[in-house]
């Protein structure tokens, strides 16, 4: 996460220099582009502390949760792994996010106003979105507070688990405000895709020097520019076998522009670099997965409104180690046996959910289904393990040494059955 800020800042720097070095060659898209910076530099400026802030909150959590995590897998005890929780220290980091994700959303109001709505970063439903998302991990610190007082091995286990789901809850908080600052990259992308085609040698030497100016990039060395020779030799060694990822013919018009936003935001050039994809659809847009074939270093995926037809192209995915899915409808799951990451579904519409019996997933996370009655089949099957919540900010457990497989979800035992 501390990388990814930095990514985003770098980006930052570098569409403001490549943007006001373009407008003389792009006229028409000056005022509307011009602004829309104006206005993204003033949230990135007054946000950056907030957002620095929460992923230091983060950083600390995790170290938490590889404390927790050895202590599980050295003794294989749920009590004992509890014992280093430090329960009291893990919400008080979620209320710090929760006070910074606030005084972020004041801000994000204030560039509401300023921002063009035409613009790509011009997304009021966001605030809602956030508003969501703070109350969300404040209904999860209260479950994890009840924690402290557990007893019983299974439940135990069980708490183990639901904690890893709080610490994507303080997670969240600050990537979601990072994915929305860099949402100019959609606003700028045309510009840079026709000033770029028609660039010049020459004018990439002035460009390089000006963002050296600006501190964006360290000074190259002057045999760079001065053996002409010796830089068309450079360019034309061999290329890495990882494929350009501006040469991946896409099946999916939704799909491409997904992986083309998360490959600016995180520099991305080749399909082996991309590990994120964060894809925020307007709601109920239909996309599909069968692209993500071309990226096997992808680890994590996000998928919002999205309506899906199957997760099936996932089970060829070996580095996933998360998969998100809110607010969305999924016909079918398909085929998931290989999948190893964890699987958290939030405002998720499907009746599908028992194929998930036969997922290799170790963890799966179902928060606020359309119907609870829906789950039935999944947790019924034998074949997965089951923490519901009591109603009462309790848990639940059910099966917990029965299986490989454990599904958490905020449904009651009473809703499903």
């Amino acid at each position: 996460m501390r990388y990814f800020s930095g990514s985003f800042a770098f980006l930052c720097r570098l569409s403001a220099v490549f943007l006001c070095f373009i407008f003389p060659f792009s006229v028409a898209a000056e005022t509307d582009i011009e602004r829309n910076m104006a206005a993204i530099e003033k949230l990135q400026n007054n946000t950056a502390p907030l957002i620095d802030e929460a992923l230091s909150n983060v950083g600390e959590y995790e170290v938490l949760t590889q404390k927790l995590s050895e202590r599980f897998e050295s003794t294989g005890s749920g009590l004992m792994a509890l014992r280093v929780a430090k329960i009291d220290t893990r919400i008080a980091l979620a209320k710090s996010n929760s006070a910074l994700a606030e005084r972020y959303i004041e801000q994000y109001k204030t560039f509401l106003n300023d921002v063009d709505p035409e613009s790509a970063c011009y997304r009021p439903e966001l605030v809602s979105d956030f508003y969501d998302r703070i109350h969300a991990l404040g209904d999860s610190s209260a479950t994890i507070l009840t924690f402290k007082t557990i007893t019983e091995e299974d439940k135990a286990m069980a708490a183990v688990v639901q904690l890893g789901m709080h610490g994507v809850g303080v997670a969240e908080v600050p990537g979601a405000f990072v994915v929305a600052n860099a949402c100019i990259l959609e606003d700028a992308a045309p510009v840079l895709e026709a000033f770029f085609g028609d660039m010049s040698g020459e004018a990439f030497s002035d460009l390089v020097e000006l963002a050296e100016g600006q501190g964006v990039l360290e000074p190259l060395p002057d045999d760079m520019w001065q053996d002409e020779e010796a830089v068309g030799d450079e360019m034309n060694e061999p290329a890495p076998l990882s494929q350009p990822i501006e040469e991946v013919e896409f099946i999916d018009p939704e799909m491409a522009s997904c992986v083309s936003m998360a490959a600016q935001v995180s520099e991305a050039t080749r399909v082996n670099d991309l590990s994120t994809l964060l894809c925020d659809l307007p709601k109920n847009a239909k996309i599909r997965l069968d692209d993500l074939a071309s990226f096997p270093g992808l680890a994590v995926v996000t998928l919002s409104g999205v309506d899906v037809e199957s997760l099936a192209p996932l089970n060829d995915m070996p580095a996933l180690s998360q998969v998100l899915i809110e607010q969305s409808t999924i016909s079918s799951f398909g085929d998931m046996s290989n999948v190893q990451a964890d699987l958290v579904f939030s405002e998720v519409n499907t009746e599908d959910w028992g194929a998930l019996a036969h997922s290799g997933a170790e963890r799966i996370y179902i928060e606020q289904p359309s119907d609870c009655r829906s789950l039935s089949s999944l947790v019924n099957s034998g074949a997965v393990s089951v923490i519901f919540s009591d109603g009462e900010g309790q848990l639940d457990a059910q099966g917990m040494m029965n299986a490989d497989t454990v599904v958490i979800t905020d449904c009651t035992r009473d809703s499903v059955h």
